[in-house]
């Protein structure tokens, strides 16, 4: 008799309704803290992607725009730009004008105060060239 009212005793503990939810509440607990960590990680890996593709849209925005640029420099029109700007080519029946401008002048002026410079001329007579000549 002392015997089943001992498990009596406790299988009133064991199968009681507060047992089960402790019991659930302590697995519930083990179950979501992985969980949330997964959670975490799956946001953070979106953002990521998210990032990573802007970027990509970006290089590709890039890489359209230098392939544009090659295309032109591989074009018949560049080639005859630089051929006239460069290299002072013509076309056949075209004729060439020179416009001269006040750079030209000041280039001049320059070129001759640093020959000046180098021949040693000192200061007074840099001015007295400068004013009268």
């Amino acid at each position: 008799m002392i015997h089943k009212r001992r498990n009596n005793r406790i299988n009133k503990y064991i199968f009681n309704q507060f047992t089960y939810f402790i019991v659930g509440v302590i697995v519930l607990i083990l179950v979501l803290f992985p969980l949330s960590e997964k959670i975490a990680k799956q946001y953070r890996l979106n953002q990521e992607i998210g990032e990573l593709n802007k970027e990509v849209a970006r290089l590709e925005g890039k890489n359209s725009d230098f392939k544009n640029i090659i295309g032109y420099l591989e074009s018949d029109e560049f080639a005859e730009e630089e051929a006239r700007m460069n290299l002072n080519l013509k076309k056949e029946g075209e004729e060439v004008v020179i416009i001269k401008t006040k750079n030209d002048n000041m280039k001049k002026i320059a070129a001759k105060h640093n020959k000046q410079q180098l021949t040693g001329t000192k200061n007074p007579g840099n001015w007295w060239n400068y004013f009268l000549k």
